[in-house]
C-alpha cells in the first residue's frame, strides 16, 4: 500500500504540481516575468512527461505486486495477525487494542 501512494502521489506532488506553480505565476507575471527560453520550456515538458510515465508505471506494478502477493498482504481491514500472534482472536487482548470491543477468545 505504501508503494502504491508513493508511486501514484510523489511524481505529482514533487514534480508535478511545482511546475503547475510555476507556469501559473510566469503567466501571472505578465511584463514583470524573467524570460524562460524554447530549451527550458522543452525541459520542462519532458520532466511533466517523466513524472505522468513514473505515475503510470510505477501505480500499475505497484498494484501488480499488490495482486501477486494477495495472499501474503490479504485484503485491508482484514486481521494480519497471523505469525505476528498466535491467532486473530487474540489480538482484543493486546495492549492498544482497547477499542476493540472483542475480548481474547470471543471470536
Amino acid at each position: 500500500a505504501v508503494d502504491l501512494l508513493g508511486a501514484s502521489f510523489t511524481p505529482l506532488s514533487c514534480w508535478v504540481i511545482p511546475i503547475f506553480v510555476f507556469i501559473r505565476w510566469h503567466i501571472n507575471c505578465g511584463e514583470h516575468r524573467t524570460k524562460v527560453s524554447a530549451f527550458e520550456w522543452g525541459c520542462i515538458a519532458l520532466e511533466l512527461q517523466l513524472a505522468l510515465v513514473l505515475m503510470a508505471l510505477g501505480t500499475y506494478s505497484s498494484l501488480i505486486n499488490i495482486r501477486e502477493h494477495w495472499r501474503t498482504y490479504g485484503p485491508p481491514f482484514g486481521c494480519h495477525c497471523e505469525g505476528i500472534w498466535s491467532t486473530c482472536q487474540c489480538s482484543a487482548g493486546h495492549v492498544g487494542m482497547g477499542m476493540c470491543p472483542l475480548t481474547p477468545g470471543e471470536l
